[in-house]
């Protein structure tokens, strides 16, 4: 608690609830100092509040809302913008800045009508910190306060000051910067050393500060400080104010710290405050000294954390070691970059982003922005043209995916992508993707197309309009950002070709300190060796600004002010914790109970029993040596578990046993469920299907080797049986199925809730700020977000065999796994749920058989599609579904319906059985004059002569022999099978005598020559003969 002596020990005010009436209030110390007595409305607080970074280097700023003594992160909330593009850039939504040119601007953050900025130099050259020279006054409190006890691991604030004391220091560059030390008291400020450069020798003093029994006061002290660092001939001065913030000044009419310290910070100086156990209105105090964002508070629970912070804040102003450890290949972002390992950039310029590089979508790894900031005004936009060719096949679907974002840091910039398809000869695919939002965030474009012939394709995406773009100045042009393409056969859910640009531009990173044990090539050296380095002071850079800061949740009373009555403040307050976009708030507890046999301690556990030591109650006894295995050899079966009562299961967890050697696990599993739908039901009798997996093989191994996979659901019905319905499993066939544990989890709640009590002897808003912060406490603990990922996909069923209707179905699945799982999980239930709608047992043989070259346009049979003879026809295969028929076969017959043909010797004809058998019916016959005489033609192995060679029988109807004359056709086009066994087919439909007549029967016919058509205009038909 901040007392401000007789001030706060005068009588209450007349009306203590018009606050704003209070003469005092127009002091800001006494207004942040006595929050109960005047309202101090919210503040917005950008992090850090000053910053000095390189030309090209970045900084992630954040903002918080100060209201009621509490902060607030509303970092991706508010809005942000840079008062200078030519100098530094900042992500509209993001908060990420990155410096484009030597000079000085703000970044500026508003939010619900408030406006924060930060103070930002960029300095020339990618070591510009070497030249910055810092002085710095750590002021250290001694009063009596700082005696009263911390944590288990420092006995009192003072004993934890002096170890944060000590690491500042220790961490000052002595080549460029200083440091002084002072102590001070409400009686006494006593500069122990003036800023130097040895700092050995200021640590060594930070031992012998003492705990006074004196009380605290901020002015004088600071003051001092001031003068101190003026007289030091550096570039930059900053203080670090260590103390809990109890300051007894009477009064600050005159000596008011917070003016003192403005006018310093208006001179460019820099307060970084460390809060020991501050709380009340010392918190709101010490918050308002600091530079905007250079608080931190350490209590109990942020102890460590919080030196940390302050020594990563010295990088924020050069003061300090922010070189990162190094000795690693990072992928680096970088301007104007051509030398992608999947692509070639044609007209242009593009820019490899991310990765602190420009980042303004952080979390997103490198992506690109598809126009350059160094692309000449009036310029072509650059093409990105896939290096490496895809080949499709024609008839079969496939689809390309863009992640897409705004530019982020162009106000009213909006662009069209556009995306093709192409080869040197065809565009398959043309969109336009329309961004309208430069504040977007990346986003899934799907496009799906079906090619009408095989080809080899790369894939083109161009920026072709930008809006809003300014002029002239280079620095401020950008495009549209580009994270990951994706091109995928839907068909056989097979991923042809994806680029997330995470490994482009590897770039070796030295040691911070010492020599590396990377053998890399070093520009230095004009070859490979070792790399050292000599940044061997402080701790490294803060990587991200400084956390949300909280009150000590446990203060102390106040042992310096005088003694007053307390007054006993108590609030209960609720708060309710939501988990971020695109995770949930996972149950972590397994409702079914720990098994100790079939039906104890409650519920029945069923299944599968034919193995003595693995019955079903195995995979519920919590035990990983022991596993449910059902009979040798078995790889399906069920699994499952009746509750006593009806409970509703959200998600479930499945642990396969895991491979060991010698006792030692390995990364694999042995009989793993591969297929399963997990069901539930309310008689055990009827089942209803809660989630499905196909070919699942996406385990997660622990460091142990140890395999588990969780799922979600949707489902929010109550059942009281479950069961795992398992098909097939994923490992060897010959190994058994087995199940180590199968858990069953609730359905996962939207929020946490919790409700706290606090009191306060301060007053009642500070027992509102401990029941908010410890019901958030408790809240945030009842969490447990995880990650979900949902994707939808789409498939299409063909007919492999018989003839039917393509049948395409969607489907949508999520997982605890990844996006890819999910989409994987998804293609697979849609391809199921097609398949089962397909139906293959119909029949086309009536209609229309066109047989066409590819040069070929008629009136009859439209256009053929291309491709060298032999020709398929249209459809192929022509297909007859038999069913019914009893007995074997004895005879087969094939009757040709109005056959007619430009040149009839350049039609070849094949006869499949449902059984396999392919037979050659007729190739190289009738090679004569044209006529229009359309013929029923029957094929018998009885007839009385050969199709004629070279001649064109007269009228109408004519039964003759299957004949080939010069030789056949061994390589039809697909999907025909070959000879089998080759090298020949056979020639004789007695070939099919004996086998079974139902199924598709199929005709496959080609024209193996150019320049004429024809067709069988009433279709085809079989006579069968069975015994």
């Amino acid at each position: 608690m901040i007392s401000l002596g007789s001030i706060t020990t005068m009588p209450c005010v007349a009306n203590p609830s018009d606050t704003g009436s209070d003469a005092r209030c127009d002091d800001p110390a006494f207004s942040f100092a006595n929050p109960d007595i005047c309202q101090v409305g919210p503040r917005l607080i950008i992090k850090p509040g000053l910053a000095l970074l390189c030309a090209l280097g970045s900084v992630q700023f954040s903002a918080v809302i100060f209201r009621d003594g509490i902060e607030e992160d509303i970092t991706t909330k508010a809005i942000w913008r840079t008062s200078n593009g030519s100098v530094i850039l900042v992500g509209a939504v993001s908060g990420n800045a990155t410096g484009v040119a030597e000079g000085n601007a703000s970044i500026y953050v508003s939010y619900e009508g408030l406006t924060a900025h930060a103070d930002v130099s960029v300095l020339a050259g990618s070591d510009c910190c070497d030249d910055a020279s810092v002085a710095l006054m750590v002021m250290m409190d001694n009063t009596k306060s700082m005696g009263q006890a911390f944590n288990s691991s420092y006995p009192t604030k003072l004993a934890f000051a002096k170890a944060a004391a000590e690491q500042i220091i220790g961490e000052i560059n002595e080549e460029k910067d200083s440091v002084g030390l002072m102590k001070f008291t409400s009686e006494a400020a006593t500069i122990l050393s003036e800023p130097t450069s040895d700092k050995d020798a200021v640590e060594a003093l930070v031992a012998g500060i003492t705990q006074t029994q004196q009380s605290t006061s901020y002015y004088d002290a600071l003051s001092d400080a001031i003068d101190s660092l003026n007289a030091a001939d550096v570039d930059r001065r900053a203080i670090v104010l260590i103390t809990d913030g109890e300051d007894q000044t009477e009064s600050y009419a005159q000596d008011n710290p917070i003016a003192l310290l403005d006018d310093f910070k208006a001179a460019g100086g820099i307060v970084i405050v460390l809060g020991v156990r501050s709380h009340g209105g010392a918190y709101s105090l010490l918050s308002a000294l600091a530079t905007g964002g250079f608080f931190i508070n350490a209590h109990n629970l942020t102890a460590e954390a919080s030196i940390d912070y302050v020594s990563g804040i010295k990088g924020y102003v050069c003061s300090g070691n922010c070189t990162p450890e190094g000795d690693v290949y990072e992928a680096k972002g970088t301007l104007n970059y051509d030398d992608f390992i999947n692509w070639d950039v044609v007209g242009g310029y593009v820019d490899l982003q991310g990765n602190g590089f420009f980042d303004y979508l952080p979390g997103n790894g490198l992506y690109v922005d598809l126009i350059s900031g160094m692309q000449p005004d009036g310029d072509p936009n650059p093409v990105l043209t896939l290096r490496d060719a895809i080949s499709i096949v024609a008839g079969t679907t496939y689809r390309v995916s863009l992640q897409l974002a705004g530019n982020q840091v162009l106000e009213n910039n909006t662009g069209t992508i556009e995306l093709k398809v192409v080869s040197d000869t065809a565009e398959h695919l043309s969109q336009l993707i329309h961004i309208d939002d430069y504040t977007q965030p990346f986003q899934f474009f799907n496009f799906s197309f079906r090619p009408l012939f095989d080809d080899d394709v790369r894939i083109t995406i161009q920026q072709t309009e930008s809006e809003g773009l300014p002029t002239p100045i280079a620095a401020e042009r950008g495009g549209v950002l580009l994270k990951s393409v994706r091109f995928e056969d839907l068909d056989s859910t097979e991923s042809l070709f994806y680029d997330d640009f995470d490994n482009e531009n590897l770039t070796y990173i030295p040691p911070a300190c010492g020599t590396g044990e990377t053998y890399a090539y070093l520009e230095e050296l004009g070859g490979y060796g070792y790399a050292t380095g000599d940044s061997c002071y402080g701790a490294g850079c803060l990587e991200e600004p400084p956390i949300v800061q909280t009150q000590d949740p446990s203060p102390l009373s106040d042992i310096e002010s005088g003694y007053t009555p307390p007054q006993l403040y108590t609030s209960t307050k609720t708060v309710c914790r939501e988990c971020p976009s695109g995770f949930i708030n996972d149950s972590d507890t397994n409702l079914v109970p720990e098994m100790t046999s079939e039906d104890e301690p409650s519920g029945e556990a069923f299944g599968d029993d034919d193995t003595v030591g693995h019955e079903p109650w195995r995979a519920f006894d919590q035990d990983a040596s022991s596993y449910w295995l059902p009979s040798a050899g078995q790889t399906s079966g069920i699994l499952g578990y009746e509750f006593a009562t009806a409970k509703a299961v959200g998600n479930y967890s499945i642990v396969p046993y895991t491979y060991s050697m010698m006792g030692t696990p390995l990364l694999g599993v042995i009989g793993a469920p591969g297929t399963w739908t997990f069901e539930g039901s309310n008689n055990g009798t009827a089942w209803t299907v809660l989630d499905t997996r196909t070919d699942f093989r996406a385990w997660l191994f622990d460091a142990s080797g140890n395999a588990r996979a969780d799922f979600p659901m949707t489902n929010a019905t109550a059942y009281k049986f479950y069961r795992l319905n398992i098909t097939a499993s994923s490992g060897t066939p010959t190994q058994n199925l087995n199940v180590v544990a199968l858990e069953m989890y609730a359905p996962s709640a939207a929020a946490a809730c919790a409700t706290e009590t606090a009191e306060s002897e301060v007053s009642q808003a500070d027992a509102d700020q401990k029941a908010v912060a410890a019901a958030t406490v408790s809240a945030n603990a009842a969490l447990n977000c995880r990650g979900v990922y949902t994707a939808s996909a789409s498939a299409t069923a063909k007919c492999t065999t018989g003839f039917g209707q393509d049948v395409t179905r969607s489907a949508t699945r999520t997982s605890f796994i990844s996006y890819a799982d999910a989409l994987s999980q998804a293609q697979a239930a849609a391809l199921a749920e097609a398949e089962d709608a397909l139906d293959c047992t119909l029949s086309n043989n009536t209609q229309k058989l066109c047989i066409l070259d590819a040069e070929e346009t008629n009136a009859t049979c439209g256009f053929a599609l291309g491709g060298a003879p032999p020709t398929k026809a249209n459809p192929y295969p022509g297909v007859k579904f038999v069913s019914g028929v009893t007995g074997v076969i004895t005879k087969v017959t094939v009757t040709l319906k109005r056959f007619n043909h430009g040149n009839y010797a350049d039609v070849a004809i094949l006869l499949q059985s449902p059984s396999g058998t392919m037979v050659y019916l007729m190739g190289n016959c009738m090679d004569a004059a044209f006529d229009t005489t359309e013929r029923n033609i029957t094929l018998d192995d009885d007839a009385g002569s050969d199709i004629p060679q070279s001649s064109r029988p007269a009228g109408v109807n004519h039964t003759f022999r299957p004949t080939i004359y010069i030789g056949q056709i061994t390589t039809w086009p697909q999907p025909c099978p070959a000879p089998d066994p080759g090298p020949l087919y056979a020639t004789d439909l007695a070939e099919f005598i004996g086998e079974d007549p139902n199924g598709a029967w199929s005709l496959w016919v080609v024209d193996d020559s150019a320049l004429d058509w024809g067709y069988f205009l009433n279709g085809w038909d079989l006579n069968i003969t069975t015994a």
